[in-house]
């Protein structure tokens, strides 16, 4: 895999592989989202090519949402949980998206088709 540059108002970051992203952000603060409407918001303490990863001083946030029997694209109720832990280990397989420090805003833009 070839090397992909990252600039940013500071510095070039090189990457070689994905996971280098991950190496920059030990002992940093992350966000994960996880399967199931979890996210966690905590110190990325390891990880490994699974994405399990460890995480101290964790904040996790359940949102539960119900949708109506009748139609279920419509929302009947939402509830949002939060806990707190000192340290965690997440199992890699029920990762879907990390963010590093810096990177705890959504992503904003509109889709762009290709002109024909």
């Amino acid at each position: 895999m070839s090397a992909v540059a990252l600039s940013t108002s500071q510095s070039t970051v090189a990457f070689n592989e994905p996971l280098d992203l991950l190496t920059l952000a030990l002992d940093e603060r992350v966000r994960i989202r996880l399967r199931g409407g979890r996210e966690l918001r905590g110190r990325l303490q390891a990880y490994d090519f699974h994405l399990n990863c460890i995480l101290s001083d964790v904040e996790e946030t359940v949102t539960e949402i119900i949708y109506s029997e009748e139609d279920p694209t419509v929302v009947v109720s939402q509830k949002t949980i939060k806990n707190s832990y000192s340290l965690i280990y997440v199992r890699g397989d029920s990762v879907v998206v990390v963010f590093p420090q810096g990177a705890e805003s959504e992503p904003t833009g509109s889709v762009v088709a290709d002109a024909e």
